[in-house]
């Protein structure tokens, strides 16, 4: 009564309806943030948060020392009431006092999990859990020195608590200022890059003062120019001595000179030189072997290595075609994707690129995007990028893995808005569409059936070809209507229609090479007499169609003969 009349006394808030406690902890089990978290090497957010989400949060960042005696002091009580029932029933100061230790973290615990609330970033909040849990372990150490009745054995007590203080004190010491991301023995703390691919660790950007204070020194006289990448580095930079904090220049979009000009991220020192091999990585900070933090510099400076390698790389896209172009042109060399405007306006480059990589197989994902399917290798233009005369490129580096599309764009963060995105083939599968579209331009299928595409008839395949094409073309789901030379090919749901329809998104089939839409849909194995072929809109009709009345398999050469 004492505690709920203090906590009235100072809340203002409840001073007007004292009941808005019970509407706040029934709003606060069910957050309405949906964060994405990393969490054991998988994505996850609510409500699908595992059980063990909690539990295992405070078990790896919870001092041995403390856990070890907190458990003993849960031990200790439970031992008390198993060995002295009656005892334990007493209300008395010493069972009261163990019954509240243990019942306070575990019905809290259990309640979370129960009521499967939202969690997220570890488990800061529940971190008021703190104090029981240091009393269980003041309360486990008194019962460690009770059974110790001879005088060696307690100094042995004594001596092991001193000894877990002092480890503990050097790793926090070790840690300093970013004891918030420490970890106990029972994860790995040795293995690179380990704890960084499986547990969050600098979500809220607080290292981003660490590489503010290294250009800084860096930069003694200059303004140093810093693209912000997260709301967080404002608020860093407030940290600092108001004189350096004039000397920090916030650039709201890419710029166009170079001097100067850095961009501070979370990714980490291997990732950026492995997924963007141009780039300028000047500083990393690293805890437990994983980098928390990496500063880089954005558009080379005219006499580095970097931008010879960005020069070299942009002259040999001018000679070759473009494997897919929209905003930006798009050419795929083996495991490089390389991203080229010419004539380029930093707005064109400031809003974040998304990068989906599908697999062959499915186990090559990591196992955090193995859920969604793809690998997202999202990147702001800075990370990998150079502006070249007038030019915009960037080349990021694929994974070393066989995959078979690539989807890639930009949107808008707030609000997730796509500005532009395009989706083609790759790997052993694009070399089809290539091949299809060469037969198509050298005139190897014939002539074509004509509609809004051009149509191909090319033993079980039927190709659709439209040069130039953009998104709009293709946004429209295809029909497909396969008339077969014998009806009773056709399943009997089938046969009262005459045709089987065997409709399409362009996504399934169709890949954009260059500014040529290439589809190529596959027939049924039975002998075809014709096919009718379109777009339409649902509950609207048809945008096109065509027909194509002497199909490839009747005809000795091969070729197709048809008409709108």
């Amino acid at each position: 009564l004492a505690a709920a009349a203090a906590l009235y006394a100072v809340s203002p808030h409840l001073w007007r309806n004292p009941f808005e406690m019970v509407d706040a902890v029934v709003t606060l089990a069910h957050h309405p943030i949906r964060a994405w978290m990393l969490f054991q090497g998988e994505l996850v957010r609510w409500p699908e948060i595992p059980p063990h989400y909690l539990p295992t949060w405070m078990a790896i960042t919870t001092p041995p020392a403390a856990l070890l005696l907190s458990l003993a002091g849960i031990g200790a009580v439970l031992a008390r009431g198993l060995t002295r029932p009656r005892a334990a029933l007493r209300n008395t100061p010493v069972t009261r006092f163990g019954v509240l230790l243990v019942a306070c973290p575990a019905l809290s615990i259990a309640a979370v999990i129960v009521v499967n609330s939202n969690l997220y970033h570890g488990w800061r909040h529940m971190y008021f859990l703190a104090a029981p849990l240091c009393l269980l372990a003041v309360y486990g150490m008194r019962w460690l020195l009770a059974a110790a009745r001879r005088p060696w054995l307690r100094r042995g007590v004594y001596a092991l608590a001193a000894a877990a203080l002092a480890g503990m004190a050097v790793d926090l010491a070790r840690l300093h200022p970013y004891q918030h991301v420490y970890f106990n023995f029972l994860v790995d703390r040795r293995t690179p890059e380990y704890l960084r691919t499986r547990y969050e660790m600098n979500h809220y950007g607080t290292a981003q003062r660490d590489g503010l204070e290294y250009l800084l020194r860096h930069h003694p006289t200059a303004p140093v120019h810093v693209v912000p990448r997260q709301p967080t580095l404002i608020r860093n930079v407030g940290l600092l001595p108001a004189a350096e904090r004039r000397r920090i220049v916030i650039a709201d979009r890419v710029p166009d000179v170079a001097n100067h000009y850095y961009v501070i991220t979370s990714a980490t020192l291997a990732d950026q030189r492995r997924r963007f091999p141009f780039s300028s990585v000047v500083y990393a900070r690293r805890i437990y072997h994983n980098v928390i933090l990496t500063v880089a510099r954005l558009d080379p400076s005219p006499g580095d290595d970097t931008a010879a390698a960005f020069r070299s790389a942009y002259r040999s896209t001018r000679s070759r075609e473009p494997t897919a172009s929209s905003h930006f042109d798009l050419y795929l060399d083996g495991a490089t994707l390389t991203y080229v405007k010419n004539r380029c306006a930093p707005e064109d480059v400031q809003e974040k690129f998304f990068l989906h990589v599908f697999p062959a197989n499915a186990a090559d994902l990591p196992a955090s995007q193995r859920k969604q399917g793809f690998d997202n290798l999202d990147f702001y233009f800075w990370e990998g990028g150079a502006r070249l005369d007038g030019a915009c490129m960037a080349v990021v580096v694929l994974p070393d893995y066989e995959f078979t599309r690539i989807r890639t764009g930009q949107f808008v963060r707030v609000g997730g808005r796509q500005l532009w995105s395009v989706e083609f083939p790759a790997g052993p599968t694009a070399q089809r569409y290539w091949e299809a579209r060469a037969a198509i331009r050298s005139g190897a299928w014939g002539a074509p059936a004509r509609g809004v595409f051009d149509l191909y008839h090319a033993g079980r395949v039927l190709a659709y070809h439209k040069e130039p094409c953009t998104e709009e073309d293709v946004r429209e789901r295809f029909f497909l209507h396969v008339i077969p030379a014998d009806a009773r090919d056709l399943s009997p749901q089938h046969r009262p229609h005459g045709f089987e329809n065997v409709g399409f998104d362009y996504r399934e089939y169709g890949a954009l090479l260059s500014e040529a839409c290439v589809i190529l849909a596959p027939l049924p194995e039975y002998a075809i007499a014709g096919l009718r072929t379109g777009q339409f809109i649902r509950g609207q009709g048809e945008l096109w169609s065509a027909e194509i009345a002497a199909p490839a398999a009747a005809q000795p050469n091969g070729r197709s003969a048809g008409s709108e």
